[in-house]
């Protein structure tokens, strides 16, 4: 049982005060404060993250010369919004693979595919229990088992891109 002592003030307003009697309040206290501390850690480090210069951008540096305006079929707010889609099915728990596959499908040209690697940048997770980092590819090959890489490399293939 609970001791406790009752402590009125001046407005009557009581208030209780849990006795520490067999440590059990002091070890529950003490496993929050280390939970609440590796929290604010991990915190601090995706945070930290967000403002760390990434000189592995390989959106496209090597292949920004292969791109070729007229071979584009979309406008380049299309290429963001393919590339954010894209992100949204591979990042988090599980891969929406149907998102993925519908994406990689629209693409009609190797102009398009160097577009979408261009507007999917490097992107890092947002999941807080992952600090991967990477660009279109790194992220397929992170997430994708074999044989969707293969299905994947087969579609890209057919429009000159080899991964």
């Amino acid at each position: 049982m609970k001791q406790t002592k009752k402590i009125t003030n001046v407005k009557s307003i009581k208030m209780e005060i849990p006795q520490v009697k067999d440590g059990k309040n002091v070890l529950f206290y003490a496993i929050g404060a280390v939970l609440v501390g590796v929290g604010i850690y991990y915190g601090y480090k995706k945070f930290a993250e967000l403002f760390k210069g990434d000189p592995s951008n390989q959106g496209l540096k090597a292949g920004d010369s292969e791109i070729v305006n007229k071979d584009k079929s979309y406008t380049d707010s299309e290429y963001a919004t393919m590339a954010d889609r894209l992100f949204r099915a591979l990042n988090g728990v599980g891969t929406t693979w149907d998102t993925v596959i519908a994406t990689i499908n629209k693409l009609r040209t190797k102009t398009d595919w160097l577009m979408l690697a261009k507007y999917f940048g490097v992107r890092k997770s947002t999941l807080w229990t992952s600090s991967f980092s990477g660009n279109l590819v790194e992220w397929l090959e992170e997430d994708l088992d074999g044989s969707e890489m293969t299905k994947i490399s087969e579609i890209l293939r057919k429009i000159g891109v080899f991964l």
